[in-house]
């Protein structure tokens, strides 16, 4: 809540909080350009669970998503129970999806204002590190896609919020705090490991503004407590350890997991590899990464309020980055999501540390027009980048094609063909059956009932029968039996004896589209 004193923020608390709904809402359904097999596949569980209690494969209310392999995935289900609603509203489809992570986006940007004067004791902070998170490309990319990497960031800024919102003089809040937190440890992997290192960190260096005495820190700590029994035996059970087979280090010996985890830390610490690797990032990003950041850590020291809320917050930064250090060598814009908010937050407050002493020497410059004018500028071109679809793909044959908006056309096509059989190459594609359940859409209980899934040898899932729909290598598909229907990438070439259509897939270096043809 803002303080009586300091109402003149409020209108920009507010303009800050439009732009971020702007951003996040105005043409959801088509920005980012398509739809991908994860939002597919989380809309198609949330369709699932509505209609039935169980998800796809038949397994009645699910903390995690087998989605496509029981054995590697256990993706987190809060992306699909957070689109229930939504789809109960809009029925199942891309908006449904991504409305949540929209809100959770917005969240965000709340969270971090308030999180940022709390930290610092100055509005100016928390609204700036709001604004630059709301235009941030990265954080834009995150809050437009039905995916769960969004929530990290969110439930642990807003569990910070209740918590430091807590230590001052709001006991009753640390129940919210642990709530933020725990639900967090059920939404994207690596939060599994953030969260408690985050959380403990903060704890210990707070313990002494803990009000122990009132009744809200007792049933805070129980709550706690009991979640953490519950964590650990759930951790044996349902979350399994699917993804941590992904941590890189761990699939070599001991000396070239120490080299692969060297190279991973010098990765992350580079700032040239943040541009070149998977992190969507604008101009305010690049002053705030290369800029603000370093100079909140050099000069924190010495303001003598600071170094307690220094160590904190590097051991987000640490927290934060672990995750995605054991897993890859190129910073990853979704498992590092944990970083957004304090990221942010540490790059302004750094900026007002270093501008400080020199805008009170220059105060006959008109300092305030000249920064905003900046911002605006730099703002726009970060806006501008971030409108262009290639934002949101990765170009190149080879790639799983990850955002076809060309899908609802395809699968149009075929549910109007009188074919008792399709048949879909799958050599360059991933998992397109989830595309056919949801945007036919499949009805849950005969997908839970009626598919057919093969393990592949690397132990992912594929589905290879869906109805009349059958999922198979160029190779198996080739047949001259009359009726059956196709479904491939390709240009000149086609398996059927007839061409229905061709449908061109935009956005690659080279022309490509999806064929479709029949036997005679």
């Amino acid at each position: 809540m803002v303080h009586p004193r300091e109402q003149h923020f409020r209108p920009l608390i507010f303009c800050i909080i439009v732009l971020a709904a702007l951003l996040r809402f105005v043409q959801l359904g088509s920005i980012p350009y398509g739809i991908n097999q994860d939002e597919a596949g989380r809309a198609y569980e949330a369709y699932s669970l509505l209609k039935t209690g169980h998800d796809q494969h038949g397994v009645p209310w699910p903390l995690t998503l087998e989605a496509f392999s029981k054995a590697h995935d256990n993706a987190s289900a809060i992306s699909a129970y957070a689109a229930i609603p939504f789809t109960a509203l809009l029925g199942p489809g891309v908006y449904a999806v991504r409305l949540p992570s929209a809100i959770a986006g917005v969240l965000l940007v709340i969270a971090t204002m308030f999180l940022g004067k709390r930290l610092s004791g100055s509005w100016w902070v928390g609204l700036l590190a709001g604004f630059f998170l709301s235009v941030s490309p990265w954080h834009l990319t995150l809050s437009r896609t039905g995916h769960e990497a969004v929530w990290l960031p969110t439930l642990f800024s807003l569990g910070a919020v209740a918590y430091f919102s807590a230590l001052d003089k709001r006991p009753w809040l640390l129940p919210f705090a642990a709530l933020a937190w725990g639900l967090g440890f059920f939404g994207y992997g690596p939060g599994k490991l953030f969260f408690p290192l985050a959380a403990l960190l903060t704890v210990i260096l707070t313990i002494r503004r803990i009000r122990w005495r009132h009744p809200a820190t007792w049933v805070t700590a129980a709550v706690l407590g009991g979640l953490l029994v519950l964590l650990f035996s759930l951790s044996i059970g349902q979350l399994g350890t699917g993804r941590f087979q992904e941590v890189s280090i761990f699939q070599v010996g001991i000396t070239s997991g120490i080299r692969q985890l060297g190279i991973n830390i010098l990765s992350y610490v580079n700032p040239v590899s943040w541009f070149l690797g998977y992190i969507s990032v604008g101009p305010l990003d690049w002053l705030i990464f290369l800029i603000g950041v370093p100079f909140f850590f050099l000069l924190a020291r010495h303001n003598q309020a600071l170094p307690r809320i220094r160590t904190i917050m590097l051991g987000w930064f640490v927290a934060a980055l672990l995750p995605a250090i054991l897993t890859d060598a190129n910073p990853h814009q979704l498992r590092a999501s944990g970083l957004l908010s304090f990221l942010y937050i540490a790059g302004v407050w750094g900026f007002t540390l270093m501008v400080r002493p020199l805008v009170t020497r220059l105060q006959q410059l008109h300092w305030k027009l000249i920064g905003i004018t900046t911002t605006v500028v730099l703002g726009a071109v970060g806006l501008a980048l971030f409108v262009s679809p290639s934002y949101f793909m990765r170009t190149g044959y080879g790639q799983p094609y990850a955002y076809t908006p060309e899908m609802p056309r395809v699968v149009a096509v075929l549910k109007g063909l009188q074919a008792p059989e399709v048949r879909i190459v799958d050599d360059h594609l991933n998992q397109p059956s989830i595309f056919f359940m949801l945007l036919i859409p499949w009805d849950p209980a005969t997908v839970q009932a009626d598919t057919r899934v093969e393990q592949r040898p690397n132990g992912w899932n594929r589905t290879t029968r869906l109805g009349r729909y059958t999922f198979c290598r160029l190779e198996e598909c080739a047949t001259r039996a009359p009726g059956v229907a196709f479904l491939e990438i390709a240009n000149e070439t086609k398996l059927g004896t007839r061409l229905i259509e061709r449908i061109p897939i935009q956005g690659f270096p080279k022309p490509l589209n999806w064929t479709i043809s029949i036997n005679d």
